[in-house]
């Protein structure tokens, strides 16, 4: 595929880039007052007054005979009529635009040739265009370029939204209605997503005040370069002047593709650092780090905007469009108010409160800087409220105080781990018995049951039913939350004496001798052997196993965390 058209049309790209390059059309919209027109009709139309021109075209208020109606009708100018690119760029500005429904973009009504003579029939728009606003008020209230900026931004999403980029987004091409409304006009290098067919590689299209760095650089681009272009304005309605200048189309291209612009507070006072940044993100040179959607865009103006409670901005940009500085005084007026209004009411309900004062003392001072009573109140706040270099000596204070003691609560924590860990665990209480009952046939019943401080019945010890149920109930064995039932008639108890201890779950042994014998471990009586397991620590331990008319057994282990081992010590009989 040729993505660069053929020979002539590139011959008719240059020329006319020549053309708009030399003009002076190339650095601002050249609006002309009105010239009234008469008796003079092309197609459908009369014409009746000029109401501005371009590089390509002329625009005319004129009136569509078949309807009556007031239209802006857009004819090119006659020495493009031969030029084939031209011409194609124009119907195709036509069919592209009259794509585009929405209430924040001039409609297109009609397009056509009419004795050699091509032009576009648009709505008209009773007001003004922006660029005639800046070139009379040179700046803007904050709250109406918000609104300007935040419309426009509507608009580019939807025409973004259709595949259209508009590539030529300027003051001039940005109509303000006497009712309000904010449109974009002029699509007329308006590029479809994909479209290489109109221009041809390295070209540069476009106003060069309002150009993205990859438009001034000839590169492709995408809807992002509109939203750079927006970001001019919005950065040049707020200062008063354009973020990137230059004498010369060079120069000024250099600006654009290399100077950061100057921060809007250094000009305005009202500019708040969230704005400030706002604009500057629009304005960045590398397009994937700047606003990635007018969308995006829209939104973050419009969170902007909101700020200022405007009830109606339609009405407020009608206002501000009769008398621009009636308005402008009007909106700072009622900031002033607002502010002071808070600022008193903060200050009434006293402490806790008087730092949000002081903010909209201050706030009040951003819109009217010599306010005798801001001043007054604010001098009051500062011998009671800490100065910022206090305030961050205070929190450098606070917050090494905080570290420390959030240290000094780690060791103590981490101290009560390490003692808590060499404390015994698991029951609470110290066990001095473990109580087995023992039917006839020497069978035990499951499971054994672990009670508290019990008398040491002794080996062969027989209790009745009643007396057993007595002496367990006044052992504690309820603490546990468990009882024991007296065993039936012919039972017999056995009782393993423990000295006291907490049974911890570090290892556990069990002694296994051929007739009952007394266990001692570490030279201390433990228990009865065959019983159930013994809780002891890990560790080396020297067991000890007795009975009267038997030799005594003696054997070293060495238990460890979690081991459970079964020993087995058989004693024999003395001669």
């Amino acid at each position: 595929m040729n993505h660069f058209g053929d020979i002539a049309e590139i011959k008719g790209m240059i020329e006319s880039r020549d053309n708009i390059q030399s003009s002076k059309a190339q650095f601002q919209e050249n609006s002309q007052t009105s010239t009234i027109i008469s008796n003079r009709t092309i197609a459908n139309y009369r014409l009746v007054e000029i109401r501005g021109t371009g590089g390509m075209a002329n625009i005319y208020k004129a009136i569509q005979l078949s309807l009556d109606r007031p239209v802006a009708l857009k004819i090119m100018h006659p020495h493009f009529h031969t030029n084939e690119a031209f011409i194609t760029r124009f119907e195709k500005e036509a069919k592209r635009a009259a794509m585009l429904q929405h209430e924040n973009i001039v409609s297109i009504i009609d397009y056509g040739c009419d004795n050699g003579e091509y032009y576009i029939a648009m709505e008209y728009i009773d007001g003004t265009n922006l660029n005639e606003i800046i070139r009379k008020q040179r700046k803007m209230p904050l709250e109406v370029a918000l609104h300007v900026c935040h419309q426009v931004a509507e608009g580019l999403k939807y025409a973004h939204g259709m595949g259209l980029v508009h590539r030529d987004i300027k003051p001039g091409n940005i109509m303000l209605s006497y009712d309000g409304r904010v449109m974009i006009t002029d699509f007329g290098i308006a590029k479809a997503t994909g479209d290489s067919t109109i221009t041809s590689a390295g070209q540069v299209i476009g106003s060069p005040s309002y150009m993205s760095p990859e438009q001034a650089a000839g590169r492709p681009t995408d809807h992002r370069s509109d939203l750079f272009s927006l970001g001019i304005i919005l950065y040049e309605i707020i200062a008063g002047e354009k973020p990137f200048n230059g004498e010369t189309y060079q120069s000024l291209i250099t600006s654009i593709m290399s100077d950061y612009p100057t921060s809007l507070q250094e000009f305005r006072l009202d500019v708040t650092r969230e704005i400030d940044e706002l604009v500057q993100r629009a304005l960045i040179k590398v397009a994937d780090s700047r606003y990635q959607s007018a969308e995006e865009f829209s939104e973050a103006v419009m969170a902007q905007l909101s700020k200022f409670k405007v009830q109606s901005p339609r009405k407020m940009m009608a206002e501000y469009l009769k008398n621009p500085a009636r308005t402008t005084e009007k909106l700072r007026a009622d900031k002033i108010s607002d502010h002071m209004e808070s600022a008193l009411y903060f200050l009434a309900v006293g402490q806790g409160k008087l730092a949000e004062a002081k903010r909209e003392f201050l706030d009040v001072l951003r819109f009217d800087r010599n306010n005798k009573e801001a001043k007054k109140y604010l001098s009051k706040l500062e011998a009671q409220l800490p100065t910022e270099k206090t305030r961050a000596k205070l929190g450098d204070f606070r917050l090494n105080l905080g570290a420390s003691y959030a240290l000094v609560v780690v060791i103590i924590i981490m101290l009560s781990l390490v003692v808590f860990s060499l404390l015994p665990q698991g029951i609470d209480r110290p066990v001095d018995s473990i109580v087995e009952v023992v039917n006839p046939n020497g069978e035990k019943p499951q499971p054994n049951i672990v009670i508290g401080p019990t008398s040491i019945l002794g080996q062969d010890q027989s209790l009745e039913s009643d007396m057993l149920a007595k002496d367990v109930a006044g052992s504690g064995a309820g603490d546990f939350g468990r009882s024991l039932q007296a065993p039936s008639a012919g039972h017999r108890i056995l009782v393993y004496d423990y000295p006291r201890q907490n049974i911890i779950r570090y290892g556990s042994v069990k002694i296994v001798t051929n007739v009952p014998a007394r266990i001692k471990i570490d030279n201390e009586n433990y228990s009865w052997s065959n019983g159930p397991l013994i809780k002891v620590l890990p560790g080396r331990h020297l067991i000890e196993a007795s009975a009267d008319g038997h030799k005594s057994v003696v054997r070293r282990i060495f238990l460890k965390t979690g081991q459970a081992d079964t020993i087995r010590m058989d004693l024999e009989p003395k001669k």
